[in-house]
């Protein structure tokens, strides 16, 4: 899934595009959705979207997350691209059942 800069004007991240696998995973079509949807806490998410783009480095988290199977493992793996100037433009999420 990719996921953008947020916009000033309300700093809220958003998931601009996501994958088939990822959308059945959590069940729903998840692009559109603020990046608060991809782990129990929606602070989490927005806290751990703020790093990568504060700080250009990649992150792994992984947490428990109520999915439509049940309670599910899952890690995240964000990668920050950057634009023409260098500054962080998006991330790039990875998103896997965890064993």
């Amino acid at each position: 899934m990719v996921v953008r800069r947020p916009a000033e004007s309300d700093g809220t991240a958003k998931i601009e595009r996501s994958g088939k696998a990822i959308d059945r995973l959590f069940g729903t079509a998840l692009t559109g959705e603020a990046v608060g949807r991809l782990t129990p806490s929606r602070e989490d998410a927005e806290n751990e979207t703020a790093i990568v783009f504060t700080t250009g480095r990649t992150l792994m988290m992984e947490d428990h997350v109520q999915l439509p199977g049940g309670l599910t493992r899952v890690a995240r793996l964000y990668l920050p691209f950057a634009d023409a100037a260098g500054r962080v433009d998006g991330v790039v999420v990875g998103i896997a059942r965890a064993a």
